[in-house]
């Protein structure tokens, strides 16, 4: 499996914030709004069944810590899902804009503009985790993206983990989520290197 991953600082960050067991850590989902799926040359991909998957895989990571291990990847015994955000903002999805045969990234820009669109209201204490998804991508059989941790008192993105993993085999549309497990364990093992 290849692996990558790179780092960008929005404002002040206190990196023991992210591995102090005290601070409480939400788990706020997999933000799909800015995400493309890379399809191969003259590869059909279901866009009915895309628009309702983002809810889907929310729903399978937020409820199986055996299978996606959320605490192990954020160093705490106990985390808070709270997962509505972001399935309404998935649930907007254009199936149509997501499909591309082109090359996708996301810039500092579009994690900006997806912040906006966060409903940080009721939230008051600790840390808010979500990961923006860059893009699915068939062709290189890549999967990207950003975990950004939120400061929920200040409402203010703390960092960008830019994190990619590679699928060594062919996934169909429903499986391509598990991927992710492998974002999750790359995300801690570079909290443990900052222990």
């Amino acid at each position: 499996m290849f692996f990558a991953i790179s780092m960008s600082s929005y404002g002040q960050y206190f990196s023991a914030d992210l591995t102090d067991e005290s601070v409480p850590i939400t788990w706020l989902g997999i933000d799909f709004t800015e995400a493309r799926i890379i399809k191969k040359d003259q590869q059909v991909v279901d866009r009915e069944k895309l628009s309702v998957l983002p809810n889907k895989w929310n729903d399978e990571v937020a409820s199986q810590e055996s299978k996606y291990p959320l605490k192990k990847a954020f160093h705490r015994s106990s985390i808070t899902r709270d997962i509505m955000m972001m399935k309404v903002l998935n649930s907007e999805l254009d199936a149509e804009q997501v499909i591309t045969e082109d090359l996708y990234l996301l810039y500092n820009y579009s994690i900006k503009t997806a912040f906006t669109r966060y409903n940080l209201d009721g939230y008051s204490q600790g840390i808010g985790m979500v990961f923006l998804v860059e893009a699915i991508d068939y062709a290189r059989k890549e999967f990207s993206g950003y975990m950004i941790p939120i400061d929920l008192v200040e409402k203010r993105i703390m960092k960008s983990y830019y994190l990619k993993t590679r699928f060594p085999y062919e996934l169909e549309e429903e499986k391509l989520i598990e991927p992710f497990r492998q974002i999750l364990l790359l995300y801690g093992e570079k909290l443990d290197e900052k222990k």
